[in-house]
């Protein structure tokens, strides 16, 4: 069925409040976590556990969730809001519209909008939850002849998961989380690719929102399980817990799709991972106490060491009601800020996530706004 999916985005990116992100693995992870870096193996005990260390179940405290609203921009889009929004005025003239396109290149840009969790259970060692997360990378290239070319998709995850005490190993819990899992993908009903590519005319056309000018969505699921480890440790510097975690085990994604006219299987291999993490309480003369965390994926596509290393902090303030953090991610600084008040949640992150195969390649700066309910 032909979708105008695109159109939905190039509205996205011609309205004030944008959304963003590149991510081809699943990424229900909090706003607490991007800010820190990407890091939680060792220090994520609510819902967020089912996918990042379902033994973090086991010291999850009794809370219910309704939906949390995430919203990201890279700083590229940010930057250039103006010129999206003149490129959307359909009383310009289409020449202008398309000067307007030229400026842009070259342009790289990530976005996405999330919903973690849509909704969400837990109690210790239990825990249930639904959660989403849309997220495409837009280009623009060829300063002559603009073309825009747009990767997009949207995952559905729902996940239950159990912790319990090692008998193998005393003191330390393990935690399997599992369930269904969607991935929607925008691709060419042409060529088959998961890319879609518009010259200056088609874009404008599609902002306009021409039915003649449109992309395809498949649909591909399947059932990923995760495994994890949770344990006490002590170092000189103070106390923690450690943690270690297996991702998407056989979550091979299926669906058909049409292809020039005809059905075709097609297939989403979610990456597996392995990931072992730290987190630690200490303190610091004038800082006081705050937590730090580090998380090495083990097991990984990337193979550029700092894509895989991820550093954190973080620092209460107010008891608790104040929580600032920081970190690095893909060899980057990131930062942010939480706060509880009342019965609102108000987070803020900054992180810097790279695409390209190395460090400062193509990096895409993304600022994060996330709001909830606690209950």
């Amino acid at each position: 069925m032909r979708k105008h999916v695109l159109a939905g985005l190039a509205v996205f990116l011609c309205m004030p409040v944008l959304s963003f992100s590149a991510d081809r693995d699943l990424s229900f992870s909090s706003i607490r976590q991007r800010g820190m870096g990407g890091s939680g193996v060792a220090l994520t005990f609510d819902e967020h556990a089912l996918y990042k260390n379902p033994a973090g179940l086991s010291r999850a405290t009794t809370d219910f969730n309704l939906p949390r609203l995430r919203v990201e921009a890279s700083n590229s889009i940010v930057n250039n809001l103006s010129t999206f929004q003149d490129i959307a005025k359909s009383g310009l003239d289409e020449s202008e519209r398309i000067a307007k396109l030229k400026t842009l290149v070259p342009f790289h840009g990530a976005i996405d909008l999330a919903l973690s969790p849509i909704v969400s259970f837990v109690r210790p060692g239990f825990g249930i939850g639904v959660f989403s997360q849309g997220n495409a990378f837009v280009q623009v290239t060829d300063p002559f002849s603009p073309v825009v070319s747009v990767e997009a998709n949207m995952d559905l995850g729902g996940l239950v998961g159990v912790a319990m005490d090692t008998p193998f190993l005393p003191g330390v819990k393990m935690g399997f989380s599992g369930g269904i899992i969607g991935r929607a993908v925008v691709y060419d009903a042409n060529t088959n690719k998961n890319v879609f590519v518009l010259n200056s005319d088609e874009f404008i056309k599609l902002v306009d929102g021409d039915s003649s000018v449109s992309a395809n969505l498949s649909t591909a699921t399947g059932v990923g399980l995760n495994v994890g480890f949770l344990g006490d440790i002590k170092t000189p510097v103070g106390d923690g817990t450690w943690g270690l975690a297996f991702n998407n085990i056989g979550a091979t994604l299926k669906g058909t799709r049409k292809v020039l006219g005809a059905d075709k299987e097609f297939e989403v291999s979610l990456p597996f991972t392995g990931t072992v993490g730290l987190g630690i309480n200490t303190s610091a003369p004038i800082v006081g106490d705050f937590l730090v965390a580090t998380d090495y994926r083990f097991i990984s596509d990337e193979t550029n060491f700092f894509k895989n290393l991820a550093i954190g902090v973080e620092k209460p303030l107010l008891g608790g009601m104040l929580m600032l953090r920081g970190g690095v991610k893909d060899g980057y600084i990131t930062g942010g800020i939480g706060a509880n008040l009342w019965i609102f949640q108000l987070h803020y992150a900054v992180y810097t996530e790279e695409s390209g195969r190395y460090l400062g390649q193509q990096a895409n700066t993304l600022q994060i706004v996330e709001l909830g309910f606690l209950f």
